[in-house]
């Protein structure tokens, strides 16, 4: 993983979720494509377009010379075969870097539903927490009217398929379920709230969030799926 050590420069949260893959699974796949340009230095100095404009080359030179012995046999007399004769000069197809990145989606229903042990706090309120604090994590926060934090990066793990470090939150989906009710937080939920909200509270909440990766996938990423390195940055 040590190529990607130096993309960004992330300080850790301490935070650490556990998410259970209720949709279906992901299955690795993977897409290639090739093509005449570099795919992935448009740099003149690259090696890649250095032989790029070495064959395009070769080829001006080929036709202009084929051209002109034409030419020149048309004018002596001497003409023979078709005018209108083409060549192709073959070139190599690089490998096109990807420009798009894979997206991972989790959905997960929270039951407000379940008995709580005695003196324990109710589990609509944990869900409550976790959707508000979770969204909360993943807007833009304004510092003033021209700076701002940007929403959180994550550490992606499914274990035995992919790993991918740099990813953030596309979207998140929170849809109710079943009946609501109209619910009293009875103390502070949070430290930046009042003492008692009222909170419309449905059976469950289905839970769906997707994950989109800042980096290409790659080998790496899969062998340190199975490793579980850690980034350092």
């Amino acid at each position: 993983m040590q190529p990607y050590s130096l993309l960004y420069d992330l300080k850790p949260t301490g935070t650490r979720y556990n998410l259970p893959m209720i949709s279906t699974p992901p299955v690795l796949s993977t897409r290639n494509s090739f093509g005449d340009g570099n795919g992935d230095d448009t740099s003149i100095l690259s090696v890649n377009s250095f032989f790029s404009n070495i064959a395009s080359l070769g080829s001006s030179i080929s036709a202009l010379s084929r051209d002109l012995t034409q030419i020149n046999s048309f004018l002596s007399g001497e003409a023979t075969g078709d005018l209108f004769e083409r060549s192709h000069v073959e070139k190599a197809k690089f490998f096109q870097f990807p420009t798009d990145t894979d997206t991972y989606t989790i959905t997960f229903p929270l039951l407000n539903t379940v008995k709580n042990p005695n003196g324990t706090e109710p589990l609509w309120k944990k869900n409550y927490k976790f959707i508000m604090l979770f969204c909360m994590k993943n807007m833009i926060f304004r510092k003033d009217n021209v700076a701002y934090y940007p929403p959180l990066f994550y550490d992606l793990i499914i274990p035995g398929t992919i790993r991918l470090p740099y990813t953030y939150v596309e979207s998140v989906d929170v849809q109710p379920l079943g009946m609501v009710r109209i619910l009293s937080s009875g103390d502070k939920l949070f430290e930046f709230a009042n003492a008692n909200i009222s909170i419309p509270v449905p059976e469950a909440w289905m839970v769906t969030i997707k994950f989109k990766s800042l980096i290409a996938t790659s080998a790496n990423l899969v062998l340190s799926s199975f490793a579980d390195t850690p980034i350092t940055t």
